[in-house]
């Protein structure tokens, strides 16, 4: 443990004694300080900029207001938890139909989610249909209106599939099994609905559904408006979803419901990408700074920084094909990301060599100068003496 404190302090000390060494040569070289500038900006103007747009424009996403909570991930390739929307309390009003939203996948290209659609009757529902349901509204109609702009979505469900339900539904009695809700659905379909998001955000992307949610009597949405409950569960393990939730404070309708929900990568896949993503350049950066900084070497020739910089391009292929689905747009975040840190090593392979590099300079006695690895003075107590040859 003792050779261990004693390594990593004498890195700390030739690092310092580096970076004093470079502020001398700033100081003695002010020219070179503006050329930095000037090159800096030209490398990363065009990079950096359209990184920072892309912050920008990813962040429109609303905010889910209190209460509203993470879906359970799935189990067992199998639904997670039901989440209930509404009714949140007991003593909310008994609703007729239960209707339960599966989200199921995700598709970033055009921003459209896939949902599973069940709707099952409950018992107090079954001694309503008839009195509900008169010859003019043989059907009930799911509707789903968007708060986005988007157009509604009308799904007829015939009043003879409610009355051959293979079971009452038991929503709004508690925490309801995924298995109960499937198998007891009287009604069930798959539906493609249009989302906002922002896919080019990889992986900070989002997707967002704002929407109400609605049953009634007949297939126009000038049909009388039924009791419902209101459940979401996920089958995607990729994703997280967090769910607004119905608040009984608030006095919420059992008529229409608001089905509001956000679609993210877990934090945890998003911090993995960011991380395997810098590896290349990290390793370049850590090998050349042991190299030719903390153990003092020469300045390295052109052809090794090409070789490091060239060996990090190469890398970087493979990884984004790894790291980035092939159903995102092209140029993502982590793109921006990569395109910053070639830019990064770009420019700082030109300003080491060019900009920075040892010039040709004699000292004291006539010679040439001590200088250490980035064209600083080096104490010369700290040049190691050569041999001389033999004869």
């Amino acid at each position: 443990m003792g050779v261990v404190f004693i390594g990593v302090g004498t890195i700390f000390r030739r690092a310092v004694a580096a970076v004093v060494a470079m502020a001398r040569v700033v100081r003695a070289h002010p020219g070179r300080l503006w050329v930095s500038a000037g090159v800096i900006a030209l490398f990363f103007a065009i990079p950096a900029g359209l990184f920072a747009s892309n912050i920008v424009d990813a962040g429109g996403a609303l905010n889910l207001s209190a209460p509203a909570r993470y879906l359970t991930q799935p189990k067992d390739d199998y639904y997670g938890t039901p989440t209930i929307v509404f009714p949140r309390e007991s003593y909310d009003p008994a609703s007729d139909f239960c209707v339960t939203f599966e989200f199921i996948g995700l598709t970033p290209s055009d921003s459209r989610i896939t949902l599973g659609v069940l709707v099952g009757i409950t018992h107090h529902g079954l001694s309503d249909l008839a009195r509900r349901i008169t010859p003019k509204y043989q059907n009930v109609s799911l509707w789903i209106t968007s708060y986005s702009g988007l157009s509604s979505i009308n799904i007829p469900i015939s009043v003879s599939d409610l009355e051959h339900r293979p079971a009452q539904s038991v929503c709004g009695t508690g925490q309801v099994p995924a298995r109960d809700l499937d198998q007891r659905a009287a009604f069930r379909t798959n539906l493609g609905v249009f989302v906002l998001g922002q896919a080019r955000a990889f992986p900070q992307d989002w997707y967002q559904l704002d929407d109400s949610v609605t049953v009634r009597a007949g297939q126009f949405q000038d049909g009388t408006a039924l009791p419902s409950s209101l459940l979401v569960m996920s089958r995607d393990q990729d994703m997280t979803v967090k769910v607004h939730l119905d608040d009984s404070a608030q006095e919420y309708s059992p008529l229409s419901h608001q089905l509001m929900f956000t679609v993210r990568r877990p934090l945890l896949i998003v911090t993995y990408t960011y991380w395997i993503a810098a590896m290349p350049f990290v390793l370049l950066i850590v090998l050349l700074g042991m190299k030719y900084v903390i153990k003092r070497r020469a300045v390295p020739e052109v052809y090794e920084i090409a070789f490091g910089v060239a060996a990090t391009l190469v890398a970087i292929l493979p990884l984004r094909t790894v790291l980035v689905p092939s159903t995102l747009p092209d140029l993502t975040r982590l793109d921006l990301c990569f395109s910053i840190g070639i830019t990064f090593l770009v420019a700082g392979s030109i300003l080491w060599v060019v900009v920075w590099g040892p010039a040709e300079s004699t000292g004291p006695a006539g010679g040439p100068d001590d200088r250490d690895p980035a064209g600083l003075t080096a104490p010369r107590e700290l040049i190691q003496p050569t041999e001389p040859a033999a004869p």
